[in-house]
């Protein structure tokens, strides 16, 4: 997502550079980085990528690092996980089978759902190229009920499912409408949704449609932030937390903050007993200060409290070997199998199957978890193994999810624990925040 020529240039210069295998430090990733119009840090938390440009502006601070998604569908994975609140998710998707065409990229929009601060827009895009990473949506304008968005911030999921008649792409993105404000208030929604740019691409895609307000997911419940989480980074205020069964997001502003800040590391702990996982983070620093935006995983239930739990991290500290087992051992093994990893956390294999050269393994970790990507797929000689589905929040989560892995055979993988030195949790900072 940009909004001026210097940015599309940027863009498509780093776009061009795809990075080796050999430095990615855990198994796959979601999204494909792009740049915000305020020059944000986008980054997943678990993939360290080496920095492809640096540049500095009025001491605003750009971080590049260009990572990939493997998803069938998400709006399919929120049917098949029932997490909606309604007896028929049709309730809250609506169902498009609209085309877009301009510049040589067809649109094929699929569906829609408005949920809380967000629109959530499948479709399959087919461009006459190429891309050297995932594509997506570099800028476009939102107006609903006239009330319009220039360049809204958008995150774009996919992968390639087609190479016939030019590259075509499965594709959700993430459309802030934060700053559109109750949505509810009509009885009905006129939507009009203007793609600008796709990947570089300049042209005119577009999207319009009316829905009643009974349409709206309005099962997002909001977090009461007023209180300051002090850590080693700096003073974090939450401007806005919200908890949705698509995606949580936090928006936050950081004081004093340290000269190598990046990020803010935290989780977020429910007393419904879910941990939710930041998997995609902004960030802006500018004149001692910061603001940043994260994505979590998405709640189940809606809970009455929860605990932001900072903590720091150390990848110099070498991971601890906690268990190997090999992938066709996976399928005898006694369920639940509990593995121990350390005096707080135990890991539980639940469930296993091995169909269509398709291998699922489903978790649940008793204890709190920082980074589930410490249990993974491994080739017998150790090097990884992506996942099917990449990091979808909705599947690998740090409390309890599945992982899925295309393999051809069994024979030549394990699956392999580690603990979690590098994390160092931060407990006694911990904030405790009531939902509304």
């Amino acid at each position: 997502m940009v909004n001026n020529n210097f940015d599309k240039r940027i863009k498509n210069i780093t776009s061009k550079v795809e990075p080796p295998k050999d430095f990615i430090d855990f198994t796959d990733s979601i999204l494909d980085s792009l740049e915000p119009k305020s020059q944000p840090t986008k980054i997943n938390r678990f993939r360290r990528l080496p920095m492809v440009a640096s540049f500095v502006l009025i001491f605003l601070f750009i971080f590049l690092s260009p990572v990939y998604a493997q998803l069938t569908s998400v709006f399919d994975s929120f049917k098949s996980l029932n997490i909606f609140n309604k007896d028929n998710s049709d309730d809250y998707i609506n169902s498009l089978n609209i085309t877009a065409k301009d510049s040589d990229v067809t649109f094929n929009f699929k569906n829609l759902v408005i949920s809380g601060d967000s629109i959530i827009l499948s479709y399959k895009a087919t461009t006459p190229y190429k891309p050297t990473s995932l594509p997506g949506i570099w800028d476009s304008d939102v107006n609903i009920n006239g009330k319009k968005v220039e360049d809204p911030l958008t995150e774009d999921y996919g992968t390639l499912i087609s190479e016939d008649n030019g590259y075509t792409y499965d594709m959700v993105s993430i459309i802030d409408i934060l700053d559109i404000k109750n949505i509810s208030e009509n009885d009905n929604i006129k939507l009009n949704y203007t793609i600008k740019n796709f990947d570089g691409v300049d042209g005119k895609w577009d999207l319009s449609l009316n829905l009643p307000k009974e349409k709206l997911y309005d099962k997002v419940y909001y977090a009461d932030t007023n209180k300051t989480l002090e850590t080693s980074q700096g003073d974090i205020t939450f401007d806005k937390i919200s908890l949705g069964q698509f995606y949580t997001k936090a928006l936050y502003t950081v004081n004093n903050t340290s000269k190598d800040f990046k990020f803010a590391h935290y989780i977020i702990k429910t007393d419904k007993n879910e941990t939710l996982l930041s998997y995609r983070g902004t960030s802006a620093s500018l004149d001692g200060s910061s603001t940043g935006e994260d994505y979590f995983s998405p709640i189940k239930e809606k809970p009455d409290k929860i605990w932001i739990i900072p903590y720091e991290t150390n990848y110099d500290l070498p991971s601890t070997f906690i268990k190997e087992i090999p992938a066709k051992d996976l399928m005898n093994l006694p369920k639940p199998y509990s593995i121990k990893i350390s005096e707080d956390l135990t890991l539980n294999l639940l469930e296993t199957s091995y169909e269509n050269n398709n291998l699922k393994i489903k978790y649940k970790f008793d204890g709190t978890c920082f980074d589930p990507h410490i249990v993974s797929l491994k080739y017998n000689d150790d090097s990884y193994v992506n996942q099917k589905y990449g990091f979808n929040p909705n599947l690998i989560r740090a409390d309890e999810g599945t992982l899925t892995y295309e393999i051809s055979n069994l024979d030549d993988f394990k699956l392999k624990v580690v603990n979690q030195n590098h994390i160092i949790p931060e407990y006694d900072k911990q904030l405790e925040l009531s939902v509304k």
